[in-house]
């Protein structure tokens, strides 16, 4: 299945599951360290999720997303 929805996330666990619950398809997310359960939620979806990332990749996403949930949808 071709994933539908690129979600990246870090700390987004208050409004994680409204956004995943309005997603059809698939889902990929990247989530930038988060400490509150949002891995968990991602989890309970069963949401493919990515962790593991250097410094300088961590700082340039959360240079254009802010602390707010990102959303692009893929064709």
């Amino acid at each position: 299945m071709k994933i539908s929805y690129l979600l990246v996330t870090k700390n987004n666990s208050k409004t994680l599951e409204k956004t995943l619950k309005s997603l059809p398809g698939k889902i990929l997310a990247i989530d930038l360290n988060s400490n509150d359960n949002t891995l968990d939620i991602l989890k309970k979806y069963n949401v493919e999720y990515l962790t593991k990332f250097g410094a300088n990749v961590i700082k340039r996403v959360k240079s254009c997303y802010q602390n707010k949930i990102f959303l692009k949808k893929l064709t």
